[in-house]
């Protein structure tokens, strides 16, 4: 009986030994009779007797292995023509200066990922920064600056990433003034040392703690409620400005006599919500100290077998398919397959295992 052909197309092979490596998954489905995989044309040739193999399992098989491939739309013995492989993506990590919950992070991937060219968005709120895979054909950097710029933050070089202690200096600056106009009114509640004025006096604590420490707040209500969302910031707003708002009206008799004033409910709140702030600020400083220690444990070189050639590249760079060359004592920079050689492997930091693992051919790393 004469076999049937199918034509399948597969990018991300490099050298012989990813031939062989397609080869062999192909090889591992029982309907195949024989392959032929072509390096040069980026396809394979499967001959198969009476039942083609299940399309949907080898290309699944193929991209776990780390290859792109194109399968048949309508006959599965129809040849296919060999597809466009897909854009190349760069990576771009970048420091985010603005963000106060998860819904600051919300905004900002939501503003990204409406942006054409970018696959990929995340967004850390414990570490101050963001990541975007993106295709370098369709736009730039500063386009993704631009962006996170029109959510309402500013994006900028991690190398001018923010000081976390700078931060902190800022928002512990911030409490000390809400708790300088807030404890005052308290004491002048139950006190009233000016008399008469004592009220004008409140009022005017309170007016100098609204503008100043919370001031924050309105920026950044200002800046949601512009991008169709609302975060934390907005509550803040709506309810110092309930409370300010209400006891300056009773204060200047639109509200009729005798109407209470409700001063230090405003100033309270923006002390006690900076207070929030600087714990959060201090608790994200000390996750993002120990963030950092664990990315400087990943290795930033690759180095890329290129048939006969080694060549050294950013492991940023390094795509599915590559072979690299990993040298005893030296540190993986991707997660893989070993595809030759054998070494004891230190994982005591993924899997908490305190002696080294052998690693084999077909052993995952």
């Amino acid at each position: 009986m004469q076999n049937s052909e199918l034509n399948l197309s597969i990018y991300g092979m490099k050298c012989q030994k990813c031939v062989a490596r397609v080869t062999g998954i192909i090889n591992s489905f029982p309907q195949v009779e024989q392959v032929e995989v072509l390096l040069e044309k980026k396809s394979a040739k499967i001959f198969y007797a009476s039942a083609p193999p299940p399309i949907e399992k080898l290309i699944a098989a193929l991209n776990e292995a780390g290859f792109q491939t194109t399968a048949p739309r309508e006959s599965s013995v129809a040849p296919v023509a060999p597809a466009e492989t897909g854009a190349v993506t760069e990576t771009l990590r970048f420091a985010i200066r603005g963000m106060s919950c998860a819904s600051c992070v919300a905004t900002i991937e939501k503003r990204l990922q409406s942006v054409a060219g970018v696959e990929r968005v995340a967004v850390n709120l414990a570490g101050n920064f963001g990541q975007v895979d993106f295709d370098p054909e369709a736009l730039s950097g500063e386009d993704i600056y631009a962006a996170v710029a029109a959510a309402g933050f500013k994006a900028l070089p991690l190398a001018q990433q923010h000081d976390a202690k700078q931060e902190l200096r800022e928002e512990q600056h911030r409490l000390l003034i809400a708790a300088a106009g807030a404890v005052p009114i308290m004491l002048l509640m139950f006190f009233p040392l000016f008399g008469p004025s004592t009220l004008l006096v409140i009022a005017l604590l309170a007016s100098i703690v609204q503008f100043t420490a919370g001031l924050d707040f309105y920026r950044s209500a200002w800046k949601s409620l512009k991008n169709r969302s609302a975060n934390m910031d907005v509550l803040v707003s709506l309810g110092i400005t309930a409370a300010y708002g209400y006891s300056m009206l009773a204060l200047i008799g639109l509200l009729g006599p005798g109407a209470t004033v409700f001063f230090e409910t405003s100033a309270m709140l923006i002390m006690f919500i900076r207070f929030g702030k600087w714990l959060e600020v201090r608790a994200k400083g000390k996750a993002g100290a120990a963030l950092k220690k664990l990315l400087q444990l990943q290795a930033d070189r690759a180095l890329l077998l290129d048939g006969d050639q080694q060549r050294e590249v950013a492991a940023s760079a390094v795509q599915p398919g590559d072979l690299l060359l990993v040298r005893p004592g030296e540190k993986i920079p991707v997660d893989g397959v070993v595809v030759e050689g054998s070494a004891a492997v230190d994982e005591a930091m993924i899997s908490g295992e305190a002696l080294p693992v052998n690693k084999e051919p077909g052993s995952e790393v």
